[in-house]
């Protein structure tokens, strides 16, 4: 295991760009400015963390092992640890077992404890679901702005402003903005896409995670679980079959009412501080709630560390659901 880990320290040179790339898409992060060594010191330790992840289900965990695991940690402030990083070391160690040795070590066992507090602060922090819907007239000025300079020159004051003008949007409403405008941030969307290339920690900031979930397989899982017989597949074809009353359907209705009925607790009962959580899915925690059907399905985010651990967290909750998740460096354009 050991080996496996150094042979991809010893990996080829990369581009800066490359290397800010690979961090990104692990949830590292970095300067902009930062310098090609600090890069390439993070992109080994997360290459060397990828390598653990082959170990077999019932490896335990060497001291040689442990410091690889705890490299890019030790004599920083558990503050400035990286989201991406501990989730990924976490994720490493947590469903296998360490050496005696290592637990042994007051040393470790502290390192250890640090890591599963940063974990719970992280990722018990607050969700920023995005929740504004806002016309592109409200956004014309900084467009220009924006528009006027080319984007080779932009840089944090630029940065600031995107992130003041669509850090809580979730969309643009087309109804209420002048072609003019709408234009414009076509335009500007085309910019963005260029920029965020190299300003990824802009990008972390405003950069929207779609989230949309799909009932129909967990009904269907439901159904079957309930005895339902000939379960059709997709949430229409159940809803005529139903209201066809079949054969079976009376299990596949009640095991309808089931899924929507959990669906509507987990996502109440979702445990991030402040996740706004719609009136009827709050009402649905209560005993003896039900709802008729489901609260929203759809959720946007602009973070997609967040949107991974809502939809592990909703999955785990509801067997067979269904996620899609649509990222896009530009704030969608809503047609009513």
């Amino acid at each position: 295991m050991i080996k496996a880990a150094t042979d991809v320290l010893v990996a080829g040179k990369r581009k800066a760009s490359e290397l800010k790339e690979g961090l990104t898409k692990l949830g590292f992060s970095f300067r902009a400015n930062e310098r090609k060594g600090v890069l390439l010191d993070k992109y080994n330790h997360a290459c060397a963390l990828l390598a653990l992840r082959l170990a077999d289900e019932d490896h335990t965990w060497t001291r040689e092992e442990y410091d690889i695991l705890t490299k890019g940690l030790v004599d920083r402030d558990t503050n400035d640890w990286d989201a991406g990083e501990v989730y990924l070391i976490r994720s490493i160690y947590s469903t296998r077992f360490f050496s005696c040795d290592v637990m042994a070590d007051e040393g470790c066992t502290s390192m250890i404890t640090k890591i599963e507090q940063r974990y719970n602060q992280l990722f018990s922090a607050p969700i920023k679901q995005k929740t504004e819907v806002i016309s592109a007239n409200s956004i014309a000025e900084p467009m220009k702005q924006l528009l006027r300079k080319p984007v080779a020159n932009w840089g944090d004051k630029e940065g600031e402003l995107l992130v003041t003008m669509f850090g809580n949007v979730k969309g643009i409403d087309a109804r209420s903005s002048t072609d003019g405008n709408l234009d414009n941030y076509r335009r500007l969307n085309e910019q963005l896409c260029v920029f965020y290339i190299k300003r990824p920690d802009i990008k972390q900031k405003v950069d929207p995670e779609v989230v949309t979930f799909d009932l129909s397989g967990a009904m269907e899982v439901a159904a079957n679980n309930a005895g339902g017989a000939a379960v059709p597949a997709g949430a229409n074809a159940w809803l005529a079959a139903v209201a066809a009353g079949g054969p079976g359907t009376g299990a596949i209705a009640l095991a309808a009412v089931g899924v929507i009925d959990l669906y509507n607790r987990s996502l109440a009962l979702y445990p991030a501080i402040n996740f706004p959580v719609p009136a009827p899915a709050a009402a649905a925690a209560l005993p003896g709630k039900t709802n008729p059907g489901p609260v929203s399905l759809t959720f946007v985010f602009n973070n997609v560390t967040y949107a991974n651990h809502f939809i592990g967290w909703m999955q785990h909750a509801v067997p067979g659901l269904q996620a899609t998740v649509t990222s896009s460096p530009n704030v969608p354009i809503i047609y009513n």
